[in-house]
């Protein structure tokens, strides 16, 4: 897509928005999902020209940072009087989708039943535009005398963070550092969750994100017939650690962070919720654990343990023919107080005992735990705001983001979707059927516009 073409679709957007912003800002997010970036291999690059066009609607100039392999990273920036960034980050990139499994087109940006439909609504082409567009407000009201910048406001959106960021925010942080510098950074890692606990909405805000490990599992073994099985088989020997590995999985762990964000919430639940996040924050926690995660989502849970997922399992070219060898991937995410060195031992040390071998295929490290600042302030009374019922509390993402790159080098980063989504919905992230409710995008760019504003404009 040609520049002058992503600008005749933002034409198109607003045309069909009735010159509403409320209907704009929900076109726009429609034709930004039915731009393709499934990664891989991305093709982001009609994506970034389609922001650019938005932005350039508002006066704003975008840069486009290609990568050696040719991915497309836009950087925006609006100037204050003491630079001090706030930065937006989103990564335009989404993950495969099977769409035989979609009620439907993962890629039509369909409007239905009150939500907008299509693979990155959520995770994270609706939060990217709720960045672009309280930008674009900024820079009007700007332009118009209506404010003066004290800090400066800066716009990223990064290619391949679902493939680790090579090709996006690693490389961005690392060859053109000044022009993605800032103080502080929000981003996806966090949402806000309707009963993230009984009877309680809040919005979690990450302040770090677990680490991850990708890992390969080989093995070799005897090959042989069907009918005369060898005892030394490659297959048997991935099935049984894989199986130890789930049960090493299983163990529960209360971690520092996450301890904080079970009794903030806990302050805003009923006599018995408030009994049981003492008992399970108490040293007598880990006896227990496991009442309380019974009682938990699947993203609550992964709070409490350092996760393994088998992902990919390969064996065997025939029915008849034993395998002389076998493979397997896992991904796993570490709490924060986990170090990574230690775990990767502790996971070749079993590996071996079943005469299994381990390859790295990536690592990455969460960068440490952001503080609050002005941006956790801006974003608590924002939320506050639209959402008086529900608590603002601190948290910790499950998987990686790209705020790993920035953190490392001292940003404070922050995550969170100010979104109010059930459990179900944002089950669909990697899912089938992914989608965002119009009133909570809605909702996302009242309080994104609302943040920039406080944090970036003169008092």
């Amino acid at each position: 897509m040609t520049p002058r073409k992503a600008a005749a679709k933002v034409k198109k957007a607003e045309k069909a928005g009735g010159g509403a912003s409320d209907d704009r800002a929900v076109a726009l997010l429609q034709e930004y999902l039915r731009i393709n970036t499934t990664n891989p291999p991305g093709s982001e690059g009609p994506a970034a020209e389609f922001l650019e066009a938005i932005l350039a609607g508002s006066g704003i100039k975008a840069k486009i940072f290609t990568s050696p392999n040719g991915r497309p990273n836009l950087v925006a920036r609006l100037k204050g009087k003491k630079g001090n960034a706030l930065a937006l980050m989103h990564h335009m990139d989404v993950v495969p989708c099977d769409e035989t499994k979609w009620s439907v087109d993962p890629f039509g940006g369909e409007l239905k039943d009150g939500a907008i439909w299509g693979r990155g609504a959520i995770d994270m082409k609706g939060q990217g535009l709720m960045h672009v567009l309280a930008l674009c407000e900024l820079a009007e009201a700007v332009d118009s005398g209506e404010v003066e910048l004290e800090r400066d406001a800066l716009l990223v959106a990064v290619s391949d963070e679902e493939e680790a960021g090579a090709d996006g925010a690693g490389w961005l942080v690392s060859t053109h550092a000044d022009e993605v510098d800032c103080t502080e950074l929000l981003t996806e890692g966090g949402a806000g969750l309707r009963d993230a606990l009984p009877g309680v909405d809040a919005f979690a805000c990450a302040m770090t994100e677990k680490s991850f490990l990708w890992l390969r599992l080989l093995a070799d073994g005897e090959p042989g017939h069907g009918s005369v099985p060898p005892d030394d088989q490659a297959i048997l020997k991935i099935l049984d650690l894989i199986a130890e590995l789930r049960k090493i999985s299983r163990r529960l762990h209360m971690s520092a962070p996450v301890a904080r964000l079970f009794a903030s919430l806990a302050d805003a639940g009923d006599a018995k919720l408030k009994a049981a996040i003492r008992a399970a924050t108490s040293p007598a926690g880990p006896a227990v654990l496991p009442l309380i995660a019974k009682q938990l989502g699947s993203a609550q849970q992964a709070l409490l343990r350092d996760t393994i997922s088998i992902t990919q399992v390969q064996a065997g070219y025939k029915s008849n023919v034993i395998p002389g060898s076998a493979s397997a991937t896992i991904d796993c995410r570490l709490l924060p107080d986990t170090d990574p060195d230690s775990y990767l031992k502790k996971l070749r040390a079993v590996a071996a005992s079943h005469d299994v071998r381990i390859e790295e295929i990536d690592v990455g490290t969460s960068g440490g735990i952001s503080e609050p600042g002005e941006l956790y302030s801006a974003l608590e009374t924002a939320c506050a705001q639209e959402a008086p019922s529900a608590r603002f509390v601190q948290s910790v993402s499950p998987g990686f983001t790209d705020s790993r790159f920035w953190r490392s080098n001292g940003t404070s980063c922050l995550g969170l979707l100010p979104c109010l989504l059930t459990s179900e919905l944002l089950s669909t992230i990697h899912g089938d059927d992914e989608r965002l409710p119009v009133d909570e995008y809605l909702r996302g760019c009242r309080i994104t516009t609302q943040v920039l504003r406080s944090v970036c404009a003169a008092k």
